[in-house]
């Protein structure tokens, strides 16, 4: 699992072909906003301990591959992301 921690970022947009994640020009200002991109292998989505490490993790794009496109949520860490992550999720696929 890879974690991305963006400091500074006035705003992300997320789509099935990438992400495009708009930052302010002074880091680390007082109004600093963190946005936090986690990509997950294959290996992952099948694995429980995964859904452990993201239960404390403010997700704001998560990126899987795309043979799990439609699977995802068939999964148990799909069926956890559907209940309990916050609507400023994406996910996006690459």
């Amino acid at each position: 699992m890879n974690k991305i921690k963006l400091h500074n970022v006035t705003g992300i947009h997320a789509s099935s072909h990438g992400v495009e994640v708009n930052h302010g020009k002074q880091y680390l200002s007082q109004l600093d906003k963190m946005a936090m991109i986690v990509i997950l292998n294959e290996e992952e989505i099948n694995n429980r301990d995964t859904i452990i490490k993201l239960k404390s993790t403010q997700i704001d794009v998560l990126l899987i591959p795309t043979k799990f496109k439609y699977t995802l949520f068939e999964t148990e860490l799909g069926k956890y992301i559907e209940t309990h992550l916050s609507k400023n999720h994406h996910i996006t696929y690459f």
